[in-house]
């Protein structure tokens, strides 16, 4: 044993424990596999690896029911020859552990781990494990991060001369930055930046047969996120390697030396990643190989895997026994979601299932699924059996099994999280892979700094835009598109350009752990004036409408288990500063919110606009959602009450640009965010549109007087001209300014289009007495539809190519050349036509068409009329009088923005 290593007391053995499965657990030396923790435990985030004698390694973090932040612990346990030899509790108390990491080192093995403790802030740790027989013996803890900065994301590998070399990432200035730890003998050297410009994620390491390493990393460079790696010596980290560079989006990267000193690289990769586009659903898997010390990009692997295996893939690992790679991924389980969807009739990816799929490229083998089946998360380890063959240790839940009896709604979408392993033997038969240079070079130099493409798109002036309202494969009503809670941090860090987010998973969908890791992950995300991160949940409070709820410090964030929870109106005052109610869907037919049950000290916005289904403003209102129906849940209902709301968009699924909340805040931290939120300085958009109301003194979601004189103040900016702004007084429209006004306005007019859950029907859509002078879908991005134009006359057709898309909205200007009288739009839908009348459109209007054709439902047109064509509007006219003023503005490319109100009180 060595030096400074400390005995504990452990179970004589490890009971191999079944998991809540009809048949026993099977031996370990087949493809199923061995459960190591019981039905009644829960383990996350395993990982493993062999020591220098052979054991098999195993360490988690064991989640204790009814715990704080502080409850859940970390564990290990060990095997000789695949027998179970020991467990323990692991001596290093943190809150909030996340990924801890194994690698061989002198005797045993070595643990890094991201967590807190006491009065440091989040670090990465190391500790020494190892074992006599039964019994484990531990070092002292060390920590390898520095400074005040949050440290994440550790990973550790072992070099051929023996030194453990650590990397993590933490922010940098605008950014996030690798740091690097490495040790030699018992002393571990001042963490070292690698000093990437851009924002990186996810970083691993592999030992090089030069006795260095290959740092690998994905990075948003402002356009998209790319692979790189980097080779590590004693003189630092060499420059960066192009891996999968491009308009595509990569990521997750993992490593694999192979024994003739070669390096696989695997990853995950899809043609677009949020911006419109689905977050996890068109994910497949890529590998390519870096050789030698001089080499300046790797070569991509060529090899023939069917679509359908590859389709829904993502969180690949990879490990070499030899020369050869093997690849694990988690793959969509299609059988399952299917039986279930035939079974409940309801969304299929309410009953969504993924399982552990191997590959060995080259070999003439079929792909082996694994029966680790449980969520999209990658927590699969794969490991090369010194004895022979390969090791897989993962966790699984029995959902295969299990949602095939769910038939509720309510009942939550997790297990019991059991760590299992999986022997699998060596393949046969090889054929050789072919590797290729990449297709091409980046585009462009990356940008400089994050800083830079900042710069470019964030509104001056304490703006900020986030999302309060989105869900994660956590919540039943999800679809692939949503992806996990990683996804959408990576999606507001990068493509989205948020300044805060919460993710707001349904509550009676989540289980006490799930809440533990949804709090646990915004803290580990939150990055004051970058990312601010809440913690939130939606709660369905029956009679009375949807509500998300957002927590000031996920750490106070309470969960409560009772399934559909009927909150009282008066909750204690300490609450009511700590977390905010927002209602949403709010006209929805079948539990619409009542305003006359809010509570206003909870209630302190509303969501009028989400991107996944359209507006909740009013009935008849643009851009109006189908599911909007109930006229007394409108907001101008709730202005007549008394009740003062400030006004929000939102994404909640698919369409994850499309809804957006405005802030006015001092700082993008949580506290003044938080603060502002409760102020109701708020205001909803569509897309990063700046819009501002003041009257007098008073601010967006303010009430009180108004001095005589007082000037009612309105601004707007945006990425596209302003097209008209329309002034509302209590819920009446006051004052319209169009181009209307202009003379040379009159013969181009602007129109929206909305298709609602138009899932492959095509839209034809054709101006008589006109032409299609221009179309655009409502932002810039991937919106997964084509817009096809024939002659330039007419807009042809509309047809929705990815299905990871609910809402479709396109801005088209029409140029007329007949009177407003003989002014006819002929649309057809799924074979059916239909026509409207121009004139009876009167600008400023929404006609929602409500017609079923074919596959199509739920078509919307809004006559927005003569663009007003100014890139910036500042207005300012005299007060009229008491009464609830709001604007609504929309922009040239379709986008619109909802100003929060102002109550002015009579005299």
């Amino acid at each position: 044993m060595r030096k400074g290593l400390l005995p504990i007391a452990c179970a004589a053995a490890l009971a191999v424990a079944a998991l809540n499965r009809p048949d026993p657990p099977v031996a370990f030396g087949s493809s199923e596999p061995t459960w190591l923790t019981g039905p009644d435990e829960i383990a996350l985030e395993p990982h493993a690896c062999f020591d220098a004698a052979g054991r098999l390694w195993i360490a988690w973090i064991r989640f204790q029911s009814g715990t704080a932040m502080s409850g859940p612990y970390l564990e290990c346990a060990w095997l000789e020859d695949g027998a179970p030899r020991g467990r323990a509790r692991i001596p290093l108390e943190l809150v909030a552990p996340a990924e801890p990491r194994l690698a061989p080192h002198g005797d045993g093995v070595c643990l890094v781990v991201e967590g807190e403790r006491a009065a440091e802030p989040r670090s990465i740790w190391a500790i020494d494990l190892d074992a006599r027989v039964d019994t484990l013996v531990t070092g002292a803890p060390r920590r390898l991060s520095r400074g005040s900065a949050p440290a994440l994301d550790p990973d550790l590998a072992r070099l051929s001369d023996g030194t453990l070399l650590c990397a993590w990432r933490a922010p940098s200035g605008a950014s996030h930055d690798i740091f690097l730890s490495a040790r030699q003998g018992d002393a571990w050297t001042e963490p070292s930046s690698a000093a990437t410009p851009l924002d990186e994620w996810h970083p691993r390491l592999a030992a090089d047969a030069n006795g260095g390493a290959i740092l690998a990393y994905d990075a948003w460079d402002g356009r998209s996120f790319d692979v790189w790696a980097r080779r590590v010596d004693a003189a630092g980290c060499g420059p960066p390697i192009a891996v999968a560079v491009g308009p595509a989006h990569a990521a997750q990267p993992e490593l694999a030396g192979a024994a003739d000193g070669g390096v696989w690289i695997a990853w995950e990769e899809s043609d677009s990643f949020g911006d419109f586009g689905p977050l996890r659903a068109s994910r497949e898997f890529a590998l390519a190989r870096l050789d030698g010390p001089a080499a300046a990009s790797a070569q991509r692997a060529e090899w023939s895997v069917p679509a359908a295996a590859r389709l829904a893939s993502g969180h690949p690992r990879i490990a070499c026994n030899g020369d050869r790679p093997v690849l694990t991924a988690r793959v969509l389980d299609t059988e399952v979601r299917d039986a279930a969807f035939s079974k409940s009739g309801a969304q299929a990816a309410f009953y969504a299932s993924w399982r552990t799929r191997v590959w060995q490229p080259g070999s003439t083998g079929e792909p082996m699924d694994l029966a680790f089946d449980g969520g999209a998360d990658g927590s699969e380890t794969l490991l090369a059996d010194p004895r022979g063959g390969w090791v897989v240790v993962a966790l699984g839940d029995g959902r295969s099994t299990r949602v095939l009896a769910t038939q509720p709604f309510e009942d939550a979408v997790e297990g019991n999280w059991c760590v299992g392993i999986a022997r699998l033997p060596a393949s046969g038969e090889q054929r050789e892979l072919v590797l290729r240079a990449p297709a091409s070079a980046p585009e462009s130099a990356p940008i400089e700094s994050v800083a830079q493409a900042a710069a470019e798109w964030r509104a001056p002036g304490g703006v900020f835009f986030g999302d309060l309202h989105r869900h994660t494969h956590q919540s039943r009503c999800s679809t692939q598109s949503d992806g996990t809670r990683e996804d959408a941090y990576r999606y507001a860090r990068g493509p989205g350009r948020l300044d805060f987010i919460a993710i707001t998973d349904h509550h009676q969908h989540l289980t006490e752990c799930s809440w533990w890791l949804a709090r646990r992950d915004a803290l580990r995300h939150d990055d004051p004036g970058r990312l601010a991160v809440f913690a939130g949940l939606e709660r369905v409070l029956v009679g009375r409408g949807h509500f998300n709820e957002v927590f000031l410090d996920a750490r106070e964030a309470e969960w409560a288990p009772e399934r559909f929870e009927r909150l009282g109106s008066g909750l204690p005052a300490k609450r009511a500063a700590r977390s905010i109610l927002i209602p949403h869907m709010l006209g929805l037919r079948q539990n619409h919110v009542r305003w006359e049950a809010v509570d206003g000290a909870l209630v302190r916005l509303a969501e009028v606009y989400q991107g996944a289904r359209g507006s909740f403003e009013d009935v008849g209102a643009p851009l109006q959602s189908s599911e909007n129906t109930r006229k007394r849940a409108a907001l101008d209902a709730a202005f007549a009450t008394g009740i003062d709301l400030g006004l929000i968009g939102s994404s909640d699924h698919n369409a994850v640009h499309g809804g957006l909340a405005g802030v006015l805040a001092e700082r993008a931290g949580r506290a003044e965010l938080f603060s502002a939120l409760q102020a109701r300085a708020t205001f909803a958009s569509i897309g990063h549109c700046a819009v501002d109301l003041r009257i007098g003194a008073l601010r967006m979601g303010q009430s009180g007087g108004a001095e005589p004189d007082a000037m009612l103040e309105l601004s707007a900016r945006g990425p596209s001209e302003v097209a008209c702004v329309e002034l509302l007084r209590d819920g009446a429209l006051l004052r319209r300014w169009s181009g209307a006004e202009r003379a040379d306005g009159a013969s181009r007019e602007l129109y929206v289009v909305t298709l609602q859950h138009a899932f492959g029907a095509p839209l034809e859509l054709e101006p008589r007495g006109g032409r299609v002078a221009a179309a655009r879908t409502r932002a810039a991005g991937d919106t997964g539809y084509r817009v096809e134009l024939v002659d330039g006359d007419r807009l042809a057709r509309v047809r929705l190519v990815s299905k990871g898309q609910q809402v479709c909205e396109l801005a088209l200007e029409l140029e007329w050349n007949v009177p407003e009288s003989d002014r006819l739009i002929a649309l057809r839908m799924g074979g059916e036509p239909f026509e409207l009348a121009v004139r009876a459109l009167a600008p400023g209007a929404s006609r929602n068409l409500q017609v079923e054709r074919g596959e199509g439902r739920d078509v919307g047109l809004w006559r927005v009329g003569a663009p007003l064509g100014k890139a910036e509007f500042d207005a300012a006219i005299p007060l009229p009088g008491p009464g609830v003023y709001r604007a609504r503005i929309a922009f040239r490319d379709g986008n619109l923005a909802w100003t929060s109100p102002i109550r002015i009180q009579p005299e």
